[in-house]
């Protein structure tokens, strides 16, 4: 059984956070890259877009799904 990996969406913009695919097909988000999307996106704060990331993304982190990288 092939596992399953999410890619964040709107894909349209949050692939542009993207710094790495691994050869399993899992995917690298940059964390900064992600608040700073979020805050075009939804046109929030700096703290509220982390927040919202903290929130919606991470919250939906599940080990194996996708990584993020902080710096």
């Amino acid at each position: 059984m092939k596992k399953k990996f999410i890619r964040i969406e709107p894909r349209k913009s949050y692939d542009k956070a993207i710094v790495r695919k691994l050869k399993s097909g899992k995917l690298i988000y940059s964390f900064d890259k992600l608040v700073l999307i979020t805050m075009k996106e939804y046109d929030l704060s700096v703290e509220d877009s982390i927040e919202w990331v903290d929130y919606n993304i991470l919250g939906l982190f599940a080990k194996d799904a996708f990584g993020v990288r902080y710096k």
